[in-house]
């Protein structure tokens, strides 16, 4: 029987559109409270009103989604890091997908102290992501 520290991760949806959703560790929906009530309603809203809704990723403004905030190499894959963004709120994931519909897997949100990205924030979305494929059934990065 699995203990609460041996039990993988939980991942779920956090919003749904006809063309992508938004999958979010239970760690990183912790972490979005710490984030100012308004600052997270926008961020939300980015991820429902555009990232969800729209055809192309890359059609969502470069204002409410940063599509590089930095690259980890792991287990000989390269991961690129993206963020839902405002003012000083952060959601870090990475896109791929479940049964051939694009997801932004949310790994990890923190509040920006700074002008630059905190490369720890990075590093830890992307140590978070590595179990999606073992965790989401369907799921690709």
């Amino acid at each position: 029987m699995p203990t609460a520290e041996s039990a993988p991760p939980a991942w779920s949806r956090l919003c749904a559109g006809p063309n992508a959703d938004v999958w979010v560790h239970e760690k990183c929906a912790k972490e979005m409270l710490d984030i100012e009530a308004r600052q997270r309603a926008h961020i939300r809203s980015s991820m429902e009103d555009f990232y969800c809704q729209m055809e192309r990723p890359e059609q969502v403004p470069n204002s409410r989604l940063s599509r590089d905030e930095g690259s980890r190499k792991v287990g000989g894959r390269e991961f690129r890091a993206q963020a839902f963004k405002n003012v000083q709120g952060r959601v870090y994931g990475v896109e791929g997908s479940i049964n051939g519909k694009r997801v932004f897997f949310a790994a990890c949100a923190a509040v920006k102290k700074t002008e630059k990205v905190d490369p720890s924030e990075v590093d830890r979305a992307i140590k978070r992501i590595q179990d999606v494929a073992d965790c989401v059934p369907g799921a690709k990065l």
